[in-house]
């Protein structure tokens, strides 16, 4: 590149020297400075000039086609599990174990003998008059027994008697017939009921009935009693009179 600028030195220099005195320019022809021209007949060759600056960007072109999908590649092979992360095979399961000593269930115990079973204290007594209008002062004796359970009902005396303690139930009904009945349900000598029904003449016949609940101990006694000797209680072939009682529920 020196060699060159040697070389192309002195014809600069000539082609910029003033012209000489008197010397006039031809008509016609324009200075072409730095270039051989070829209106004047060829001159020097000038300097190459400088880069131009860059042209502004070109619009984008359009988008191409999509190629077609190429054929798929082959399989890879398979990786190592501890490497690559690829799940390993299932193993093989493992025996079952043997039961603990602690908390194993023991053999069943042999069937015991069936025990007694729970028996339900028995009293209970239903008994009629077999003649009307009883004496006064004196248990009322209900003489026709229908039922004696235990025979814990005296017909002979009219009184109750009791064996099995509880709570019991006594009920009085009666036909009243000509006159009024005044008849107190008695424990052990005290009243602790009273039944009445008054009589009304012209009337073939009334009827009077009750009955109370009483807890009795061992040896207690309930009776029927009526205040008056002329007292309605009446009976007939056709009509009865009577005095019940049940144990209800033993202590």
């Amino acid at each position: 590149m020196s060699r060159l600028w040697l070389l192309l030195l002195p014809l600069l220099l000539s082609s910029h020297a003033p012209a000489a005195a008197g010397a006039q320019e031809e008509p016609g022809v324009a200075e072409c400075p730095g270039q051989r021209c070829g209106c004047a007949g060829g001159g020097a060759a000038g300097i190459p000039g400088l880069h131009g600056q860059l042209g502004a960007a070109g619009r984008d072109g359009r988008d191409g086609r999509d190629g077609s999908i190429g054929p798929p590649g082959p399989k890879g092979d398979v990786g190592n599990s501890a490497v690559d992360g690829a799940k390993g095979e299932p193993g093989f399961p493992g025996r079952t174990g043997m039961h603990g000593e602690l908390g194993r269930p023991g053999q069943p115990g042999m069937k015991g003998d069936p025990g007694d079973c729970a028996t339900m204290p028995k009293s209970a007594f239903t008994a009629k008059l077999s003649a009307p209008r009883p004496a006064s002062g004196s248990p009322i004796k209900f003489d026709v027994i229908l039922t004696n359970s235990g025979n814990h009902y005296d017909p002979s005396t009219g009184k109750f008697t009791c064996v099995h303690p509880g709570a019991y139930y006594f009920v009085m009904h009666a036909c009243v017939y000509l006159a009024g009945v005044y008849a107190n349900l008695k424990k052990n000598g005290e009243v602790v009921n009273r039944y009445h029904s008054a009589w009304v003449n012209g009337w073939n016949g009334v009827a009077v009935s009750g009955g109370s609940v009483l807890s009795l101990k061992a040896g207690d006694q309930v009776w029927l009693e009526v205040q008056d000797a002329n007292n309605g209680i009446f009976v007939r072939s056709d009509i009865d009179s009577s005095f019940s009682g049940f144990l209800l529920s033993p202590e």
